[in-house]
């Protein structure tokens, strides 16, 4: 026994062999109970209905929230428009009172001021126009006897007065007919600088302009009548259907000015000497019937059709210039240059041509023409 438990022992381990157990099949699910279904369906639908109800809940409360909102940013605005409307009419205030300073520094602080308030409140622009007007009315009165300018005369308008000019001509509305114009009425602007300023619509009559300087200037229905413009620079200025009757333009400088639909004559004639038209834009400018045009610079001009009847035109500069068609009866042309001009169709008093400047690139009426031959 002992010998037969020994071989036993001697011989290796064998792996035991188990029988596998078969898995449990799975049980189905057990049977819906009866009315189950529709009471998860209920359940989810009120969930839904809920969760709707709770949206529209918060949109009501933001449409709420928005509207008090708005209603609070409207009357902080309106509170804020009031405040700064009381303060403008306070700066107003302060502007108005430093223009009547007698120290010149103050009153240039106030039209400073009264600029300033013009481009931050449109509807007190109205007021500093009518403010600053008056102002350069009343402090460069034009005086009863004014001795004339001359030619090299060192003058100009006081600081404060330059300044009031210039202000204005940079309005921010200057076309607008709504707004007051511009008033220089009988002022003394000798010398004065309204280079590139706008004054459209201004009244400039009875002014004393001579010397003034008003180059690239924008003056579209200015009133210039009676207006002294002894040796005023006009150069590329807008003189669109500006009134420029019983005007002083002696030696007035109009070189490349627009002047469509200007009024620059009358019956009572308009004095042009020694003006410079050269480049001009005078179409449907009234120009000629019994004008002053002594030693005028005309030349180059499309003057067609114009009526020159009784206009003095000795020693006019025509050279180049237009003429078909225009009416020069009358006129005298002692010393007038029409060399290279165009005169067709023109009506000419016989033998006025005799005293004036001619050759053959002149072209005459064939009727003239002939006369002569």
């Amino acid at each position: 026994m002992a010998r037969k438990r020994a071989r036993d022992d001697s011989r290796p381990d064998r792996p035991t062999r188990r029988r596998a157990t078969p898995s449990p099949e799975p049980s189905d699910p057990p049977p819906d109970r009866p009315g189950s279904s529709a009471r998860t369906d209920w359940t989810q639908r009120l969930t839904a209905v809920a969760a709707m109800a709770g949206v529209f809940v918060t949109i009501a409360a933001l449409l709420y929230t928005n509207a008090a909102n708005r209603e609070t940013i409207n009357a902080a605005r309106a509170q804020q428009r009031l405040a700064e409307q009381g303060q403008i009419t306070d700066r107003f205030t302060k502007a108005i009172e430093h223009l009547g300073s007698r120290n010149q520094d103050v009153r240039l602080g106030g039209i400073y001021a009264l600029e300033r308030i013009m481009k931050d409140s449109r509807q007190d622009e109205p007021g500093v126009i009518e403010v600053l007007s008056a102002f350069v009315r009343e402090h460069a009165k034009l005086p009863p006897k004014l001795p004339p300018a001359r030619m090299g005369d060192d003058v100009r308008p006081a600081a404060d007065v330059q300044t009031a000019v210039t202000v204005l001509g940079r309005r921010p509305a200057p076309g607008d007919p709504a707004l007051p114009s511009v008033d220089f009425t009988g002022t003394n602007l000798r010398g004065a600088n309204l280079t590139g300023g706008d004054f459209s619509r201004a009244i400039f009559s009875r002014a004393d302009l001579s010397l003034a300087r008003l180059e690239d200037a924008k003056l579209v229905g200015a009133d210039l009548k009676f207006t002294n413009l002894y040796l005023t620079m006009f150069w590329r200025a807008d003189l669109s259907n500006a009134s420029l009757l019983f005007a002083d333009m002696d030696e007035t400088k109009l070189g490349r000015a627009i002047l469509r639909g200007a009024s620059l004559a009358d019956p009572e004639q308009a004095d042009l000497s020694e003006a410079d038209l050269r480049g001009a834009d005078v179409s449907g400018a009234n120009l000629g019937y019994a004008a002053t045009l002594h030693g005028a610079d005309l030349r180059g001009l499309d003057l067609s059709d114009e009526d020159f009847t009784d206009a003095q035109l000795s020693r006019a500069k025509l050279n180049g210039a237009n003429l078909t068609g225009a009416t020069l009866t009358g006129a005298e042309l002692g010393g007038t240059d029409l060399r290279g001009a165009n005169l067709t169709d023109a009506e000419l008093t016989a033998g006025s041509l005799d005293v004036a400047l001619t050759d053959a690139t002149t072209k005459l009426p064939v009727e003239y023409a002939a006369a002569t031959k």
